[in-house]
């Protein structure tokens, strides 16, 4: 009897772990690789992405070595992403930003964006960056990304799937000079963000630079109120002439009308900066929020999305019974001895 438990807690416990991290598991399933072909006008020579000087009028090939190390063909999408800054203040290559001014995707161009690359083969593909005679100080920055198109028998079945994709960065300089750090407040307002109703702050880098750990202090407080209602201090890294949406999540996610107090004070290690902003927050403001609210909670899809702090009890609890079996399995084996 307890070799039988000792089998179901066993696979139940593969079955969580496959469940809840199926990159780890699965990693080696990607079965292709990309690597940049670093052209003479590399800056720095010991970076993997491209590194660029660019001048006026200038134009060449960006060329990139696709690997396929599966036993099948494989089709891979091969698009440009500017660089934006996330709403957890990570800079990331995943989409277009319409908010942008004169992004790195205006100057590179994909003539061909699905490639089919042979079973234990490669295939170099090029995106095409012309510049003409556009000037520009700082940099421009953005990514090459890859990713894999799944057959459409792999995309049936369960709907847990994990897009696996490869981004090879891209940054253009023209000038050396130095640039100074600008951040600007664009708005502040009250909205959903991931689903869920938050005070929304919008801030804008103006300078064609990365700016890195920059922190952001967000006091909220019912207005004339000294103690704040809601707080948040984190710490981001700020793409070039990027925008942000940092969210203060309400607590019990209750967003309630009035009149708020928004304190704002952001400062790197050059500069700093603050802003003390007042929100109006009207009922019908709250009753449009909440309507979408329960609009986007019944359509989105069901998500595994524990936290760390459930998925360490999860695996505390299987290990325990797994513990408890075997000692079981133990005492019936020296009691039948």
């Amino acid at each position: 009897m307890a070799k039988n438990y000792l089998n179901l807690v066993l696979i139940l416990l593969f079955g969580c772990l496959t469940i809840l991290f199926p990159r780890i598991i699965f990693a080696e399933n990607v079965g292709f690789s990309v690597k940049a072909n670093i052209p003479k006008n590399q800056i720095d020579s010991t970076k993997s992405y491209f590194d660029l000087h660019v001048g006026e009028n200038h134009e060449q090939n960006l060329d990139v070595t696709i690997f396929n190390q599966s036993d099948n063909d494989i089709i891979v999408r091969q698009e440009i992403f500017p660089a934006t800054t996330n709403s957890q203040g990570v800079i990331v290559y995943e989409k277009n930003d319409e908010r942008l001014h004169d992004p790195i995707t205006d100057f590179i161009t994909i003539a061909n964006d699905l490639v089919e690359i042979p079973a234990h083969s490669s295939k170099t593909v090029s995106a095409h960056l012309k510049i003409d005679e556009t000037s520009f100080d700082g940099i421009k920055l953005g990514g090459l990304h890859f990713e894999k198109v799944e057959d459409a028998d792999e995309s049936k079945g369960l709907a847990i799937s994990n897009n696996y994709a490869y981004v090879i960065g891209v940054q253009l300089t023209q000038k050396e000079q130095q640039v100074s750090q600008d951040i600007h407040l664009e708005k502040v307002y009250a909205d959903l963000k991931d689903y869920l109703p938050a005070f929304l702050i919008e801030l804008q880098n103006m300078a064609p630079i990365i700016i890195e750990d920059l922190r952001i202090k967000i006091d909220i407080s019912h207005k004339g109120e000294i103690v704040p209602l809601k707080n948040s201090d984190q710490t981001i890294n700020f793409a070039p002439n990027s925008y942000v949406d940092l969210a203060v999540y309400p607590d019990q996610y209750r967003l309630e009308p009035g009149i708020y107090d928004i304190d704002i004070k952001v400062s790197s290690k050059a500069k700093q900066w603050q802003w003390t902003e007042t929100l109006n927050i009207k009922p019908s403001k709250t009753d449009y929020i909440y309507k979408d609210y329960a609009e986007t909670s019944s359509d989105k899809p069901l998500l595994i999305n524990w936290n760390e702090q459930f998925i360490l009890l999860l695996i505390i609890i299987i290990i325990s019974l797994l513990i408890y079996i075997l000692f079981l399995h133990f005492r019936e084996k020296m009691s039948a001895d």
